[in-house]
């Protein structure tokens, strides 16, 4: 009895196995990266470093694609409303991630929580706050 489950087991890992290799293997087509803004800013030349990193790595075209516009909300827009088959990637920023959301509310054609899945980390920024020696506050609040 043993010996016929272990024999049912490999026929149905090998039937799974035969499955998977007849699906086309990713990617078998160019990938589209969104930039959130115009060519030649500091976010667009991130973005083609990373396409030239990937397009390597990956052996197909990934074509950058500027939509700049409605302090970054246009492109992630684009980026929401496009199918989740792993073709469009877009270079998520805090202007369409935070920013915009903030201040637009719902005004914004996507909901930054529900309809991005994280990949990773491009780039990270750090921030300042500075003002006037004069001004006598010691921290943000």
């Amino acid at each position: 009895m043993k010996k016929l489950a272990f024999a049912l087991s490999v026929v149905a890992l090998g039937a799974g196995i035969t499955d998977a290799s007849a699906q086309a293997t990713y990617p078998n087509r160019p990938i589209r990266l969104i930039v959130p803004y115009p060519p030649g800013a500091g976010t667009d030349f991130t973005g083609r470093e990373m396409a030239a990193v990937f397009s390597k790595a990956l052996g197909q075209p990934v074509v950058v694609d500027n939509r700049p516009g409605a302090a970054a909300t246009l492109g992630h827009g684009i980026a929401a409303k496009s199918p989740p088959d792993g073709y469009t990637l877009l270079l998520g920023t805090t202007g369409g991630l935070v920013s915009g959301p903030a201040l637009l509310g719902s005004k914004i054609p996507y909901d930054p929580l529900k309809d991005f899945a994280t990949v990773g980390l491009a780039t990270y920024v750090p921030y300042s706050l500075v003002l006037t020696a004069g001004l006598p506050a010691n921290n943000v609040k």
